[in-house]
């Protein structure tokens, strides 16, 4: 498990300002406030960005028709004649999550690949857990097709690892989560050609080409359903720096990782 990040208290105080009152002067020192949290928000380029405690207006045990996406590009997802994935309250660290039973459950973003129109790079983010790691399963794919995905196969839990991919990154073959939560990032461009992170460490690089195509699926690679639950989703349309996929990794480990 790697080092914990602590969240650090920003504040900031803002100057002190002379108020004529009548013939005299009063101090107002203005309140100290404290700054605005740090949020994915703030990622260069962000494109998608589904979190499960953002969902409103939803009880325990409700199937999900939409995940709103709320990086501002419009990129919902939806059950598309799939089945629905539930709504499940108080599950990591408080939060709420969404389940996928492993039986057709998964939500589309079609045409996700608008969002990368004449990019070659991104970054992807997702905390997800595993309830059966005994049987194939996806956690996502770029397209209907079978490329762009992220698939675990039983043998032994080894990921076929080709997010932002059309064919598996054959240089990342390392062993994968069969229970628990884990948050993963992904990251492919032209400077750091692709690399692979675990729960806040590097797992793998290779040298590999770029691809994206068509709709995203979360909870699936093509017939491969997760059986499990995702709590959030962070995609860039850029190869990010090493600081902003820091903060990013900071953001949620503070937030989900208190395992």
């Amino acid at each position: 498990m790697p080092a914990r990040l602590v969240a650090v208290d920003r504040t900031i105080v803002t100057p002190s300002r002379e108020i004529k009152v009548g013939s005299s002067y009063a101090i107002d020192r203005q309140a100290v406030q404290s700054a605005p949290a740090w949020s994915p928000l703030n990622l260069p380029n962000l494109v998608l960005w589904l979190r499960a405690d953002g969902i409103i207006g939803k009880n325990d045990g409700d199937l999900i028709d939409t995940w709103l996406d709320e990086s501002g590009q419009g990129n919902h997802a939806t059950a598309a004649g799939l089945g629905r994935p539930t709504y499940k309250v108080s599950i990591v660290n408080g939060l709420p999550i969404l389940r996928f039973d492993g039986s057709a459950n998964a939500l589309t973003i079609t045409d996700f690949d608008d969002s990368f129109s004449g990019i070659t790079e991104g970054t992807l983010f997702v905390v997800f857990a595993v309830s059966n790691g005994d049987t194939n399963y996806g956690v996502l794919e770029f397209s209907g097709a079978g490329d762009g995905f992220w698939r675990f196969p039983d043998a032994p839990g080894t990921s076929y690892q080709a997010t932002f991919r059309n064919a598996r990154a054959g240089g990342i073959v390392i062993g994968q989560p069969t229970s628990g939560w884990h948050y993963h990032t992904i990251r492919s461009g032209p400077a750091n050609a692709y690399d692979y992170r675990r729960n806040g460490s590097l797992d793998g690089q290779a040298a590999v080409n770029w691809a994206i195509s068509a709709d995203m699926l979360i909870g699936c690679e093509n017939v491969q359903y997760l059986e499990g639950d995702i709590e959030e989703i962070i995609v860039c349309a850029e190869e990010l720096s090493d600081d902003n996929v820091d903060a990013t990794e900071e953001y949620i480990y503070n937030k989900v990782a208190q395992w």
